[in-house]
């Protein structure tokens, strides 16, 4: 492999071009293992951290969580050990204290622990809320009492109100002694009237308020809005606040009184089994939504609760001991799954800021690693690796430092196959192997320099500089645009002149808008649209319209649509000789036969225009 070849016989060099095919044909189905196997690395990065490629959902909580400043943490940390204290007062099976037969509830305690809640800024005003709902729930029927006392006062307020509108309306069509008209105008009998109205709409809003202040209407109805705030917390991943909730709600009601009414799920939720994205959910593992079961007693929601808690504090659990056994992918990975099913748990608020900075810095390394092999860094992923190992010995790395290891080799041996088809006269297969080499390594310090001798050597080619030259000369753009890994180096080379140059790009981009033409009148006609794509092949500069390919195409299309190619014809011919009417008249045959045809109805519109300013 690294002695040069040398070929004596036309034999010799038959058989080495035919090993040189062969070694392009493995290249080229090397190439597809190749991208299997990247996007199976790229999907393991992906797997192990969310800072390769993030859910929608994750970016703003994860991130802010894991950026979170030492002394937040600190305050959080004080917020709920205060928020478990009452918990633990108010149930005697908290998850976060051991049970003994002994235990029993304190919920005075835990209404006085509740009130100094609020004052942390993690409560968001909750415990406020919960506080407000146990006294609605406890005073609801002195407030009844107060409530129709000030109704009642209001509606005879409002009758007098009603009876001196009225009295003033009646009065206001009195005619007057001296001069017999009226003292009022009509516009302002009728704004007694809108005032009258506006009277009677709040006497029947009072009325109504006042039938339904009966003590049962009330007592349920607060019951209600209080089962849907613990519900509401539920959904929210407040399970601490939701459980105490149930708690207070507990020590307030006995027996039957438990029972949860299905109506107090949000609205719109479904009959259970339906299926509809309009049912309630919390997040499971990986972010999809698991639906919030129509628990129906207190003690049911209070076992879901606590389990939902007991799950955050094993899984709390679960990540210190994977930090300590520097297992930081599966870390990540555990921490990603809390924050979407456990986001105001004490369990991950409380994650110290040096755990977090850590699994931080762990992602933002296999991000980089993500990042190398798309760039196919090859060095930067062995030292991204051994920085991970260092840290990390089970990370599981080997596939990573295997393939950062064998693809530089593989690129620099098609590289060297490359040479050895330039030598043998096969430039074809040359410029393959060297564009299959450089997308394997286009980093590799070594494949490039010999890359960049293979250039040069064809560069020095006089005999296909040669050929380039005549090629321009007879205007081949067809065979200038096929053969371009060929010409291009010699083209761009300074010792080539600047002529030449430009003469070989203008081929280029001819054959590259006819290229182009040809693309888009195929689509046209697979579609049917014969007239649009007859008109595509007449748009196109002289130079390239009496191609053999655009010909082809012009006497395929020309049987299928010659009545449109009649008339479009005529228009362009009457169009050229400044007949506008003629053409207008042409181009609406033609719109006979091609009715949508954007074209002809924008030459319509522009030659009628022009008919109607003369």
């Amino acid at each position: 492999m690294n002695q040069p070849v040398v070929i004596s016989t036309f034999e010799n060099v038959e058989m080495e071009r035919l090993r040189i095919a062969e070694e392009s044909a493995k290249a080229e189905r090397d190439e597809l293992d190749f991208q299997k196997q990247v996007a199976s690395i790229q999907k393991k990065l992906a797997e192990a951290s969310a800072s390769t490629i993030v859910p929608e959902s994750l970016p703003t909580d994860y991130r802010s969580f894991l950026s979170a400043k030492a002394g937040d943490i600190q305050k959080s940390a004080e917020y709920y050990a205060e928020l478990k204290s009452v918990l633990n007062d108010l149930l005697p099976n908290s998850p976060y204290k051991a049970r003994t037969t002994s235990d029993s509830s304190n919920p005075l305690r835990a209404s006085e622990k509740l009130a100094k809640l609020s004052n942390y800024p993690e409560d968001g005003d909750i415990s406020r809320t919960i506080s407000g709902q146990i006294s609605s729930l406890s005073g609801g029927r002195v407030d009844d009492q107060r409530r129709q006392l000030e109704i009642n006062r209001e509606l005879q307020r409002l009758t007098a109100e009603r009876k001196r509108l009225e009295w003033n309306l009646k009065m206001s069509y009195s005619p007057n002694l001296v001069d017999g008209k009226t003292s009022s105008t009509e516009d302002e009998r009728q704004f007694v009237r809108q005032q009258i109205d506006d009277v009677k709409a709040e006497v029947k809003r009072c009325e109504d308020e006042k039938k339904s202040l009966s003590h049962l209407v009330t007592t349920e109805t607060r019951k209600f809005q209080f089962q849907q705030f613990i519900i509401e917390l539920a959904l929210q991943q407040r399970y601490i606040h939701s459980l105490i909730a149930c708690g207070f709600y507990r020590s307030s009601f006995k027996g039957g009184d438990l029972n949860l009414n299905k109506d107090a799920y949000p609205s719109g939720r479904p009959a259970q089994g339906s299926g509809s994205e309009n049912t309630p959910s919390v997040q499971s593992a990986g972010g999809a939504p698991t639906p919030l079961p129509v628990i129906s007693t207190i003690t049911g929601m209070e076992a879901f609760l606590q389990n939902r808690i007991r799950d955050s504090i094993q899984e709390r659990e679960s990540i210190d001991n994977m930090l300590l056994e520097n297992q930081l992918g599966a870390a990540e990975s555990l921490l990603r799954k809390m924050v979407l099913t456990a986001k105001y748990q004490p369990e991950l608020q409380t994650i110290s800021f040096q755990s977090r900075q850590t699994i931080l810095q762990s992602g933002r390394k296999l991000r980089q690693i993500s990042d190398a092999v798309n760039a196919k860094d090859y060095n930067e992923i062995l030292k991204l690796v051994d920085s991970i190992e260092a840290n990390e010995p089970l990370a599981g790395m080997a596939d990573l430092k295997s393939f950062a290891n064998e693809h530089p080799r593989k690129a620099f041996h098609w590289a060297r196959q490359a040479e050895l088809a330039m030598k043998a006269g096969d430039k074809k297969t040359m410029s393959s192997l060297m564009d299959i080499a450089i997308r394997r390594a286009p980093l590799d310090q070594e494949v490039a320099q010999k890359i960049q001798s293979i250039q040069e050597n064809a560069q020095s080619n006089n005999d296909l500089l040669v050929e380039l030259k005549k090629i321009v000369s007879a205007g081949d753009y067809r065979t200038s645009f096929e053969r371009m890994n060929e010409f291009v180096p010699l083209a761009q080379s300074a010792n080539t002149d600047s002529k030449l140059k430009d003469d070989y790009e203008k081929l280029i981009e001819r054959e590259k808008s006819l290229r182009v033409a040809i693309e888009k009148t195929d689509s046209l006609e697979s579609k049917g649209l014969m007239p649009e794509a007859w008109i595509e092949l007449n748009t196109l500069p002289q130079a390239i319209v009496n191609d053999v390919r655009i010909l082809e195409r012009k006497n395929r299309i020309s049987v299928e649509c010659p009545k449109f190619i009649k008339a479009y014809h005529k228009a362009t011919n009457h169009e050229r000789e400044n007949q506008s009417a003629k053409a207008l008249a042409w181009y609406l045959n033609a719109l006979v036969e091609s009715p949508s045809n954007n074209a002809i109805i924008s030459k319509i519109n522009l030659l009628g225009g022009d008919i109607l300013k003369n």
